[in-house]
Formats: C-alpha cells, sequence, structure tokens
C-alpha cells in the first residue's frame, strides 16, 4: 500500500517512540520531538486533502459505481488467491500425517511443519476476513456519491489539524528511522482507485481531442 514520506531535517528527538516496535516493521525504537511530529503530520494530512480536493474535480466525469465496482473486481480477487493459498496449505497439512507414518518425516519435522502450516493458515484466513470486509463496504456504499472524498473535504477550510481531524483521516503513522515517518491515510484504497480512473481519463480525453 502506498504511504506518504515525510522527511526531518531537524534530529533532534524526544519524547515520541516508535508506535508499532521492531517487530511491526520499524528499524528501531526511535525517538521523536513531538513538536517536529504534529508539524509534519499536519504538513502531510494538509497536503492530502488538497490532493483529494483536486481528484475531486476530475472525477466529475467517473462515478462512484465505476470506482466501487473496480475495486469490487480487485477485492474479490484478493479473496480468491488467499482461499487457493488457503486450500494449498490445508492440502500440504493433511499429507503430514501420512509422511510421517510412512517414515518420509521425523515427529520434529511432522510437528514443525505442522506448526508453520497452522500459521500460515490463520494468517491467510484473517487476510480473507479483511477483504470480505472492504468488499462489504465497499457494495454497501456504492450508491453515495463519493463519501470519502467529503470525509476528508469536511476539513478542507483547517488552519489547524486537530486530534479530531487525525483519527478520522489517518489510518496508522509509522517512525521508520530517525528521519522517515510513514503515514496512511483512511480511504487509501479509493484514493489509489480515483487517481488511477482520472490519469485514464485525462489519457482517453487528450487521444479524443488529437484524434
Amino acid at each position: 500500500m502506498t504511504r506518504k514520506t515525510n522527511r526531518y531535517k531537524d534530529k533532534e528527538y524526544h519524547y515520541y517512540y516508535c508506535p508499532t516496535g521492531k517487530k511491526n516493521g520499524c528499524k528501531s525504537s526511535v525517538m521523536l520531538k513531538e513538536s517536529d511530529l504534529i508539524e509534519c503530520v499536519q504538513g502531510s494530512l494538509k497536503g492530502h486533502i488538497e490532493n483529494v480536493a483536486s481528484l475531486d474535480a476530475l472525477l466529475s466525469s467517473i462515478s462512484q459505481e465505476r470506482i466501487n465496482r473496480e475495486l469490487a473486481l480487485e477485492y474479490a480477487g484478493q479473496i480468491k488467491a488467499n482461499e487457493k493459498r488457503m486450500a494449498q496449505a490445508e492440502g500440504f497439512k493433511a499429507k503430514l500425517y501420512e509422511n510421517l507414518v510412512s517414515g518420509i518425516l521425523t515427529k520434529e519435522e511432522f510437528l514443525s511443519y505442522k506448526w508453520k502450516y497452522n500459521a500460515d493458515i490463520e494468517l491467510l484466513q484473517k487476510a480473507v476476513a479483511e477483504w470480505n470486509e472492504k468488499l462489504t463496504d465497499v457494495l454497501e456504499n456504492r450508491s453515495e456519491r463519493n463519501r470519502w472524498i467529503n470525509h476528508f473535504m469536511q476539513f478542507s477550510t483547517m488552519e489547524e489539524i486537530d486530534r479530531r481531524a487525525v483519527m478520522q483521516l489517518i489510518r496508522s503513522i509509522r517512525v521508520m528511522g530517525k528521519d522517515e515517518l510513514h503515514i496512511e491515510f483512511n480511504y487509501q484504497d479509493e484514493y489509489q482507485k480515483a487517481v488511477s480512473l482520472a490519469e485514464q481519463n485525462a489519457v482517453q480525453g487528450k487521444e479524443r481531442k488529437v484524434g
């Protein structure tokens, strides 16, 4: 998933620890100066709201129905792919006991593989559940004209981005290192799909003018 990256110039960092920890993708437990973090988040959020506003103008000829239809196809494809991988893992797991009985695997190998396949299956089940949730959301909201754009636009006139805006508009903030911060906005999939469709429309419009 695409995330906006902002780099800091100042190094003087304290008081703000990496919120996700090393095991969740942070390279180190970085401490950041709180004022720098707030300034960076505000700048990124204002920039993203401006991008969404520009996109709204470009989307006048693209229906939300089309955006949702394309997203639904993408999500359904992800569900199918994950379910296929889950069936494969279940199949491999089913053969483990046969391989133990026939002496192909030792008991230690059997237990190790069994643990691995169970862990894989659990991760795939979670992924399928998440994609299903996204699919349901997009299908239920197919008739709402750019609901997610309005979600951002309500904050477009704000001078200062407050805690409420951050909570509503940002999905996660990750401190990746001393000079790198990754911000993931809500409705990132809808945004990416809308950008893609707007670009396609712009290209098609130019081709029509040339033709």
